[in-house]
């Protein structure tokens, strides 16, 4: 009996070591490949140069990545939200949309310029609503979606004109639109000929 009990305790001494061994393999190869998996490259698709965005524009004056996503509408293939590589110009993002239609007056925009985040491009842009052909636009009384007819002019431009208007009064010159937020002397140059003060 002796000799069945040592038996028996060796055995059992060998089974639990098998089990402790095999525990221990089990989990460093369970940290093996989690290890290998956690520095294996993703795979992520390249965003392509324009893409036509889905939603609407962001509030912030950088698109994520920093891109830029523009309004183009007007005399357009296929007016849209659209988002740009940074440094696009006003080109640029006339032939994202499809570029321009055969009655599209191009004249009116300057092509060269740099675009904002969250501007919008009106090609060939229609008469603000209540206005006679050729009239000029009141920034002083204008509404944001008249302000938006402006080439360059967006929603949010629209918005700050509207703000900058409400906080510190009417704009005595057309020169004092320098002092909202996001107009600089290419957009001011862009509208100018279109509006007045007064």
């Amino acid at each position: 009996m002796e000799r069945w009990t040592r038996r028996w305790t060796a055995h059992a001494a060998l089974s639990r070591r098998a089990v402790l061994a095999l525990t221990v393999l089990g989990l460093l190869a369970v940290g093996a490949t989690l290890m290998a998996l956690r520095d294996r490259p993703q795979t992520i698709e390249p965003d392509t140069a324009v893409q036509a965005a889905t939603g609407p524009a962001p509030e912030s004056s950088t698109a994520p990545g920093g891109d830029v996503i523009v309004h183009v509408s007007g005399d357009v293939a296929e007016p849209g939200l659209y988002t740009l590589e940074p440094g696009s110009r006003v080109s640029d993002a006339v032939e994202a949309a499809g570029g321009p239609l055969p009655e599209a007056d191009l004249d009116r925009l300057n092509l060269a310029r740099p675009l904002t985040d969250g501007e919008q491009i009106v090609v060939g842009p229609p008469d603000p609503e209540g206005t006679a052909a050729g009239s000029l636009v009141n920034v002083n009384q204008a509404d944001a979606a008249t302000l938006e007819t402006l080439p360059g002019i967006g929603e949010v431009i629209a918005a700050n004109i509207i703000a900058h208007r409400e906080e510190h009064g009417p704009f005595v010159q057309i020169e004092d639109l320098r002092d909202v937020s996001k107009i600089g002397d290419s957009v001011l140059a862009d509208i100018t000929p279109l509006i007045t003060v007064g």
